[in-house]
This record gives C-alpha cells, structure tokens and sequence, in this order.
C-alpha cells in the first residue's frame, strides 16, 4: 500500500456522456441544462423539472432526435430538480444522474461538477 494518500480533489475529469442531463453555460448568468433520453417504443416524452426554490414542477416537452433518442434544452442549472415522463402515469429518474438527493426513487438534482475545479 502507498504511503501517500490519495486526495481526491486533486484531479477533475468531466466526462459528457451521450444521455443524461448536461449543463450548458454554467458560467453564465442564464445557465441551461440539455436532456437527453433512449425511449425507443414512445412517441413522445417530456421531462419533469423543478428549479431551485419553486415548488411547482413544470412539464416539458422533448423533442425526437432519432433512433430512439429524445431531447430538450431548458433554463435551469445547479440545483434543479427533475425526471422522466414516460407517459402520464410513469415517472422515472435519470439512469445516468450523478446526483440524487432524494434517494433513487424521486428526482434527481444537476450538479455542477465544474464548480468544484
């Protein structure tokens, strides 16, 4: 075993995936956040988000991006809240989210990791 610890503030990596929510502008003033989602048998599909100190959440619609991929851009970054709507009854939370403040059964929250650096 090293006897150097290992300090895990040391190095940042962001890797951007394919899917999942992506925050876009974090340095700016409006910052958004795009979402990206593989719901290959819908139609249509929304996302569910609730932003930083509204308690109402807000529907709103994805576009399809082919191939099964769904997509939408939205103002929001840190600290908003969100889901998948699959269909009126289902709700689902991010897969890819890497952060979930409410446990892995509600919404999950955007993080800014690049606020860390």
């Amino acid at each position: 075993m090293s006897e150097r610890p290992i300090d895990p503030h040391k190095h940042h990596h962001a890797h951007s995936l394919p899917f999942g929510a992506h925050l876009t502008g974090a340095k700016c003033d409006n910052p958004r956040t795009r979402f990206r989602f593989w719901a290959p048998s819908r139609d249509t599909l929304q996302v569910e988000i609730q932003r930083k100190g509204n308690d109402t959440p807000e529907l709103v619609d994805m576009q399809a991006a082919g191939d099964g991929w769904f997509e939408a851009e939205v103002d929001g970054g840190a600290g908003t809240l969100y889901r998948y709507c699959i269909d009126k009854d289902l709700a689902v939370p991010d897969p890819a989210s890497r952060f979930q403040p409410q446990d892995g059964r509600a919404r999950p929250e955007r993080s800014d990791r690049s606020a860390r650096l």
